[in-house]
């Protein structure tokens, strides 16, 4: 996956953090259930403000031909740690099917693409105030 390519599903979700302010990364994986399997993800362009304690392991996610590769549980557990991402794409990926592309864009708002029901429903469940977002916006590695 290029680092310019979009989201392949069709529909997703925007959760703005006007609405839900202290929202993190790691508040949305919450709710993610990428299910079994060997869950990887890749990071795209992630801008991190403020990593707790130590600078950020995701400054190899600027390599726009190899994104930086994470395991669902080294990714989930690394986020945990994170204190803001201003820009950056999560996409979550399943012997080559994408399952779930998480956005930041511009520490304003999150988008969460997938064409898995479940998993938008569970973002509608946690996040009562997300609203829809299609067709997927174009990524730029900026915001």
């Amino acid at each position: 996956m290029e680092a310019a390519c979009q989201p392949t599903a069709s529909s997703g979700l925007r959760i703005d953090h006007k609405t839900n302010d202290g929202l993190l990364l790691a508040d949305i994986l919450d709710v993610i259930d990428v299910g079994p399997g060997d869950v990887r993800w890749e990071l795209t362009a992630v801008s991190v403000v403020w990593w707790e304690g130590q600078e950020s392991p995701w400054d190899d996610s600027w390599n726009e031909t190899h994104p930086l590769v994470l395991t669902d549980p080294d990714f989930r557990q690394q986020a945990v740690e994170i204190i803001q991402v201003v820009n950056g794409r999560f996409s979550a990926h399943d012997s080559g099917r994408e399952i779930v592309v998480v956005e930041a864009i511009d520490s304003t708002f999150w988008l969460v693409w997938s064409d898995d029901a479940k998993i938008l429903d569970k973002v509608r469940e946690r996040f009562a105030d997300a609203y829809a977002a299609s067709p997927p916006s174009p990524f730029h590695q900026h915001g």
